[in-house]
């Protein structure tokens, strides 16, 4: 699927462009705030940090929905922008 591809490239050039800890750390932070209990080496591989990311997000819409909008809500993603996706099955990690 296309766009596994380009949460790839995009976490691949933030790496590249020495971003790729600010946003391990960002997320760390957002997951804390949020109340989620989810946490990775801080080590992993960015590829890596894509497959751990979309297993938590398929958790959390499927079975954690608080713990889902609170993290919508600390990243500031608009609920209206996730309703839009509705209808091209957002529930299913990305392949």
């Amino acid at each position: 699927m296309q766009t596994s591809l380009n949460i790839v490239e995009l976490i691949n050039q933030l790496y590249h462009n020495r971003l790729y800890k600010a946003l391990k750390r960002q997320l760390k932070k957002d997951f804390i705030v949020a109340g989620i209990d989810h946490d990775f080496d801080n080590e992993i591989y960015p590829i890596d940090l894509v497959e751990f990311l979309q297993k938590v997000m398929s958790n959390l819409i499927r079975n954690e929905n608080t713990y889902y909008l609170k993290l919508l809500y600390v990243t500031d993603i608009s609920e209206n922008k996730i309703s839009e996706l509705r209808g091209s099955n957002y529930s299913r990690p990305l392949e």
